[in-house]
């Protein structure tokens, strides 16, 4: 016997679940392209942070081995709205820069607005805006790299004036800290190195919210577990060697 409370009953679930699948793919969609608006790099837009395996060539405070544990904890902090700052720091090419992108494509799917910049990039923004003929308020460059709920900040170290560098970071690091806004902080200088260039000022606003991790090992640019992660492949691994500790 033909049951109309159950036919109707059928289409309104079909439906939902019709309903369901369109916001679901919508969703995708607009992470795919807040990521890539973030990055504004299509090299990296296949890095995702479930793909990647254990950190082995990155250490942690005294030496401790660094997991994804430590990671998946940050970003879930950011994520609920603390104030978290991470220092990824050691050898060129060693994934400082993957790993960070894997973290903002997580970010962007839960919801967190990112953004991605390159340190010298900043500094010569700030000293085009410092020219009076420019039209640009050296405020307005700030106020950009403190928008949104993240960022990360590449590059640190390659200015050729380290201590105009070395101030104006301090300038972004107090803004951050002063608006509890969360970054990730990326550079070729060691920790104790980068401390020294940052000064005692920038560094004592890392205190409880803050860690450094330090990428040891040799570069994988060119390399096959480099390319791999960067050409869609699924990674079931952190492109590390063997031979790294």
């Amino acid at each position: 016997m033909f049951d109309k409370n159950n036919f109707d009953l059928g289409i309104r679930l079909g439906r939902d679940a019709e309903v369901e699948m369109a916001e679901k793919k919508a969703r995708e969609e607009m992470c795919e392209q807040s990521f890539i608006k973030a990055c504004g790099s299509e090299k990296f837009r296949n890095v995702e942070f479930s793909e990647l395996g254990e950190l082995q060539n990155v250490t942690a405070g005294k030496g401790d081995i660094a997991t994804k544990t430590i990671i998946r904890n940050y970003i879930d902090d950011v994520a609920a709205g603390k104030m978290r700052f991470l220092w990824l720091c050691g050898n060129p090419g060693t994934g400082k820069t993957i790993l960070s992108v894997a973290v903002i494509h997580e970010l962007c799917r839960m919801g967190v607005s990112c953004a991605y910049f390159k340190s010298h990039k900043i500094m010569q923004r700030l000293r085009d805006a410092e020219r009076f003929s420019s039209g640009i308020n050296p405020k307005d460059v700030l106020s950009e790299i403190i928008a949104g709920k993240f960022r990360v900040i590449d590059e640190i170290g390659r200015w050729p004036v380290p201590e105009w560098e070395s101030f104006r970071l301090f300038d972004i690091i107090n803004d951050l800290y002063e608006y509890y806004k969360s970054a990730i902080f990326i550079s070729n200088m060691w920790g104790k190195e980068l401390a020294g260039f940052i000064g005692t000022a920038a560094t004592d606003r890392f205190r409880g919210s803050g860690m450094i991790l330090e990428f040891r090992g040799e570069s994988y640019r060119g390399t096959k577990d480099e390319l791999y992660v960067t050409n869609g492949g699924k990674n079931t691994h952190f492109p590390v060697k063997k031979d790294v500790v």
